[in-house]
Order: structure tokens, then C-alpha cells, then sequence
């Protein structure tokens, strides 16, 4: 887990990177209370500059990114 934040509902989601199989990084939101998961792609190429993404990225900008996510794996 790189971080976690509460969504507009108060539910908390953790949040990591993840990368599919043809190699491109995902955000992935995984939701406590049930473990739905959701993910959203990002642009870094290694798994270094994904987490760097992430980190740059404000709670809110994670929180607008939860919302536009797809259902994960």
C-alpha cells in the first residue's frame, strides 16, 4: 500500500500500483470494506516512476481519479 484515502461516502480505500500484463501501471483503489477494486491507468513506464506518480498526486486528485476508475482485476 502507498497511501489511503476516504471517498466522498466515507469509505476508505487503499491505494497501490499494480501493472497488467502487457506492462502497462495501474493505480489500484482497493475498497476496505469489501475489497472491490478499482484501477486507473497511468503513464509511468517502471514500477519506480509509477510510485513517484502516485505520491505527486493530491488526495483529491486520487479521489477524482476513484471516480473515473474501472472495475479492477
Amino acid at each position: 500500500m502507498l497511501r489511503k484515502i476516504t471517498d466522498q461516502a466515507g469509505d476508505v480505500w487503499e491505494i497501490a500500483r499494480g501493472h497488467e500484463s502487457y506492462g502497462a501501471m495501474v493505480i489500484l483503489f482497493c475498497r476496505r470494506s469489501d475489497q472491490k477494486v478499482m484501477k486507473s491507468y497511468i503513464q509511468s513506464d517502471n514500477a519506480l516512476d509509477a510510485d513517484r506518480e502516485i505520491d505527486a498526486l493530491s488526495d483529491q486528485a486520487l479521489r477524482l481519479r476513484l471516480n473515473d476508475a474501472q472495475p479492477g482485476p
